[in-house]
């Protein structure tokens, strides 16, 4: 414990100082009664401030130590509150995750018609590499027609054929997951779900069309090796050719979405996801807990021996100080009586300093029924005692 410190040699200055000054000065008179002096009575209570000041350091010492154990079991506390809210949101994650997959077996489903709906026959991996392949075949069609039909430079062309090539496989990937949709019976079935695919079909079979179109014209001058067509027949021939071209990525494109697509799997994946969420926050709390439980455990420790030598600090600092005190007055009044001109005893009542009384500083007695390691701060404070 750190007691107030202090230069008792500028004390011991200071009071040569003030008995020379009143010693000149004829003060005290010879009709002074005791405690008149100011200098004493302000001496007195500096020494009784540096007293108290001690006890407050200890008392203030004890009051850390018991907040210190008190937000070391607020925070066991409130680590083991977050821990069971971790526990239940993990089990209601669990709780999800098992349900959905009880869905996909079956084991929910009230029409076993739209189990198909609820199942993934293509992994998420196949149709993504599904994907790039027809988009990069579709730009190898479109780019060519693009740049012949526009005559703009190709950066330009293979912009817009990227363009429309990720419309018409958006527009795939839409038909697809909205006939898988309607498979499953047990959610709703809106009849605008037909309108859009009639509409948004008819609109790329359409776009298809002319794209084509334009290749066979494109590529009609090169059409030298069909020898055995008539020429009028040949442009007619290549616009089937790149029509069925452009259909087979469509389709594949559309089969591909139909067969990947599963509300329920998504469903699944994101229970999963939350799962693995909470999993962490469980774990997290776990390991919270653990390290303020271990905080809690290091201050449950026998207090009584370190807080008994510091009692005995105080206890001599006390002493200390009550000998300074008695030197500094003694000091005063001897300068006092060697620096007047007119003669006083140096018995004489003014002279007497006022008391200084040691605390009263008890040993320490642990809270009751708490055991050796709890103690009560308000028995705690009480450890100074009076002072005087």
């Amino acid at each position: 414990m750190k007691t107030q410190r202090y230069k008792f040699q500028r004390v011991l200055r200071a009071a040569k100082r003030a008995g020379q000054r009143d010693g000149k000065s004829d003060l005290p008179k010879n009709d002074w009664d005791k405690g008149t002096i100011p200098y004493l009575s302000l001496l007195h209570s500096q020494y009784i401030d540096r007293k108290e000041a001690n006890i407050l350091a200890f008392k203030s010492q004890l009051t850390r130590m018991e907040q210190s154990r008190v937000g070391a079991q607020q925070e066991v506390i409130k680590a083991s509150s977050a821990l069971v809210l971790a526990e239940n949101r993990f089990d209601e994650a669990d709780r999800n995750v098992k349900s959905v997959e009880r869905e996909i077996d079956g084991e929910l489903e009230d029409m076993p018609a739209s189990l198909p709906a609820k199942r993934r026959n293509l992994g998420t991996f196949p149709y993504f590499i599904i994907l790039v392949i027809c988009t990069m075949a579709e730009l190898l069609v479109t780019i060519p027609a693009l740049q012949f039909l526009l005559g703009e430079k190709r950066q330009y062309a293979t912009l817009l054929a990227f363009a429309l090539g990720t419309a018409t496989f958006f527009g795939a990937h839409f038909i697809g997951t909205t006939l898988k949709k309607r498979q499953d019976r047990s959610i709703p079935q809106p009849k605008t779900d037909i309108l859009l695919i009639v509409g948004l079909a008819s609109i790329l079979f359409f776009t298809i069309l002319f794209l084509a179109y334009v290749r066979a014209n494109q590529t009609l001058p090169f059409a030298g090796n069909f020898v055995e067509l008539p020429d009028s027949w040949k442009l007619n021939v290549l616009w089937t050719i790149w029509a069925i071209w452009q259909i087979t990525f469509f389709c594949v494109a559309l089969v591909a979405s139909f067969k990947h697509h599963s509300e329920t799997i998504s469903k699944l994946n994101k229970a999963k996801r939350v799962r693995f969420i909470r999993r962490r926050q469980l774990e997290r709390a776990k390991s919270s807990l653990s390290k303020s439980s271990a905080s809690f455990e290091s201050l449950k420790i026998d207090w009584k021996p370190s807080l008994t030598k510091e009692l005995d600090e105080v206890a001599q600092t006390e002493k200390l100080l009550l000998a300074h005190y008695k030197q500094a007055c003694a000091l005063y009044v001897d300068n006092n009586i060697h620096s007047r001109r007119q003669s006083i005893k140096g018995d004489h009542p003014a002279f007497e300093s006022p008391e200084m009384q040691l605390s009263e500083i008890d040993s320490l007695v642990p809270a009751p029924g708490e055991g050796k390691n709890i103690w009560d701060v308000a028995e705690l404070e009480s450890v100074g005692g009076r002072t005087q």
